[in-house]
């Protein structure tokens, strides 16, 4: 222990310049929420996680770790207190500093701090597994800053070249989950915190620097091409096992409606037809509820063994009574007038989320931020122009929020739904802000409703005896 508190005290000595950049910007980052109500991110985030990296990389690369000619080798220091120091050191100027900038906005912000604990510590657990022990890590395998500055501009330009050159050659990559973007950043987030776990052990136990280099490199590169390479279907697969289906969902069921009606012009055969569009219902839903399209995968099997294939993560809702999906499924090639004229097979797996049990608050229409469901504020904003706005604590609430300016003026805040049972998102701001979609015409007052998540939902279909040119409802 007293080795550590002098590693510590002789850290604290050399970097006090870049302690002062570190501490300075954190307050300039806190002190900017009084400026602005509404957007909090800016260049002063982004030198502060600069200036943090930067004093972290110096701190581990003080004593050395690769070589064998470094002078704190032969005092000896203790590799327990030296990784302890280095970790009290991060932990003092990095992730408190981080803490006290989101109190503070939080406060500034009125938002209610004990509720919010989770967040921040969870917010902590992420810069810790995200940047402070990955960085260590990197620094701790490298002889030098330059090296190390080196390999932090290679890994993404080698990331982005193996991203476009798989599609080239005809391999498929994994798509953007949406809403399940958040089973992906898991995978990345376990996945850096053994990495570095693993090589900070095995540097700092035995100084293994080959190794630990083989082993940054192989392993990023399996975590990368879990995290770029996950089938969307398993993560839907995942997430529809996490909810419980409940027995009033058991009457929920899909059909296949009629065309778009933009597209009644392929009712008549052309020989340029590359375009089948469907329209698909759920019928069924409990009165009140609401049903969005998270992703489809879905086949239609021509007359002749012919196959065109949509998977497609994010449906799109029809503005008409009922609930409505609208695809389009390009094949390869035109259609042939046999494939047109016989009737097809249409088969697949549609992953659908219910939402419900509507919450409402009908507050004034105020300057004055007021807390309405979930520490969700809602507030009018005079630059730089008026709109009302609503912003929340760490993460946007999981459910389908709207505002009601009048009967017949609801609208959504986003459409961006996360269904991450996680507490908070990676960022440095807090503060997450949202505004409804189009100019509403604002009154006095406004109701704000959240719809939450109920249930996950797979349904399988198969639709048969389908033609092309004739595809009502069957």
């Amino acid at each position: 222990m007293k080795q550590a508190i002098h590693i510590f005290k002789k850290d604290l000595r050399y970097l006090w310049r870049e302690i002062f950049i570190v501490l300075l910007l954190a307050f300039m980052f806190s002190y900017s929420a009084k400026l602005s109500r509404i957007e909090l991110n800016g260049p002063v985030g982004f030198v502060f996680l600069l200036a943090s990296c930067w004093m972290i990389a110096r701190l581990i690369q003080a004593e050395m770790l690769v070589g064998d000619n470094q002078f704190w080798i032969t005092r000896p220091y203790s590799w327990s207190s030296l990784f302890g120091a280095r970790i009290a050191f991060i932990f003092t100027f990095v992730q408190i500093p981080i803490l006290l900038m989101q109190l503070a906005i939080l406060i500034g912000a009125s938002f209610p701090l004990w509720s919010n604990v989770p967040g921040l510590l969870w917010t902590q657990l992420l810069f810790w597994i995200c940047m402070s022990f990955p960085l260590a890590a990197l620094a701790s395998a490298t002889s030098g800053l330059v090296p190390l500055v080196l390999t932090i501009l290679v890994v993404p330009v080698a990331g982005l070249a193996v991203e476009l050159y798989f599609p080239f050659v005809g391999l498929e990559l994994g798509t953007a989950l949406g809403p399940l973007e958040w089973i992906k950043d898991t995978v990345a987030y376990f996945g850096a915190a053994v990495i570095a776990g693993v090589d900070l052990y095995f540097q700092y136990r035995k100084r293994a620097t080959i190794f630990s280099r083989v082993f940054l490199g192989g392993a990023t590169a399996l975590v990368w091409a879990a995290y770029i390479c996950l089938p969307w279907s398993i993560a839907f697969g995942v997430q529809s096992r996490l909810g419980r289906e409940g027995d009033d969902l058991s009457s929920l069921r899909l059909r296949l409606a009629e065309h778009l009606p933009q597209f009644e012009g392929h009712r008549i055969y052309s020989p340029n037809l590359t375009r089948v569009p469907l329209r698909l219902s759920v019928d069924g839903l409990p009165s009140g509820d609401d049903v969005r399209g998270d992703a489809i995968d879905l086949q239609i099997l021509f007359f002749g063994g012919r196959v065109a294939a949509l998977k497609r993560v994010g449906l799109d809702k029809v503005t008409i009574q009922g609930n409505n999906f609208d695809v389009i499924v390009e094949p390869n090639r035109p259609l042939l007038p046999v494939e047109y004229d016989a009737p097809v097979r249409i088969r697949g797996s549609i992953y659908l989320t219910v939402f419900g049990n509507t919450r409402r608050r009908s507050i004034p229409m105020d300057k004055k931020p007021v807390n309405v469901i979930d520490s969700l504020q809602c507030f009018l904003a005079g630059l730089p122009a008026k709109q009302y706005l609503c912003r929340a604590p760490f993460r946007w609430p999981a459910g389908i929020v709207s505002a009601a300016f009048s009967e017949n003026n609801v609208r959504p805040l986003g459409r961006v739904v996360s269904y991450s049972p996680f507490p908070a998102s990676l960022s440095l701001n807090p503060v997450e802000v949202r505004a409804p979609f189009g100019t509403p015409s604002l009154g006095t007052d406004v109701t704000i409703s959240i719809k939450e998540p109920l249930a996950h939902i797979r349904r399988d279909f198969e639709f048969t005896g389908i033609q092309i040119a004739n595809s009502d409802a069957r």
